[in-house]
């Protein structure tokens, strides 16, 4: 197919094995791939941190689909995509919002591991964006009221709260929980 349309090649026939011999016209680069050849079956990996052995090097990009699938889902999930920053500080702040909200996620799937409720991402998600506080006037007294929780919201506020959180309580005493 793209051998019958090279206007898609032009820029790209060098990673599929191909050169152009005359304008339009591509064939395939045989020699290209005898010379790729020899690397088939290994993978290389630079990397710059020093006083890491070879196993923990390879240990580490073993589990680096961990990390560019949380940052996939939260760039879905907090719809940050795409991302139009014109100034390298915009751009480096969205890179470390990003960073911390991954960080969070992490910590909390950590700590929900260590009381023995592992959970994934997306219960996660699904269970936070559930939980409201709204903040209600009665009679001349403010009050927050909590929606309704879960089983599973329980746990997610176990893992990060020291006090439990009642249903409703005054805004006075917001300092308590926080």
């Amino acid at each position: 197919m793209l051998l019958k349309n090279p206007t898609q090649l032009k820029k790209k026939a060098h990673h599929y094995y191909l050169k152009n011999t005359e304008g339009e016209k591509y064939v395939v680069d045989t020699e290209k791939i005898k010379r790729s050849e020899k690397y088939d079956g290994f993978l290389a990996i630079a990397y710059h941190a020093k006083g890491l052995s070879h196993e923990q090097v390879l240990d580490h990009y073993h589990h680096l689909y961990q990390i560019e699938h949380s940052f996939r889902t939260f760039k879905g999930y907090l719809e940050t995509r795409p991302m139009f920053h014109w100034t390298n500080k915009r751009i480096q702040g969205h890179i470390c919002l990003c960073y911390i909200a991954y960080s969070m996620l992490n910590h909390l799937q950590l700590r929900l591991t260590k009381q023995g409720t592992p959970l994934t991402e997306q219960t996660i998600r699904t269970h936070l964006s559930k939980m409201q506080v709204s903040l209600v006037k009665q009679a001349d007294q403010y009050f927050y009221l909590r929606s309704k929780t879960s089983e599973i919201s329980q746990q997610l506020l176990q893992a990060v709260a020291e006090k439990n959180l009642p249903d409703l309580f005054h805004k006075d005493q917001i300092i308590k929980y926080l």
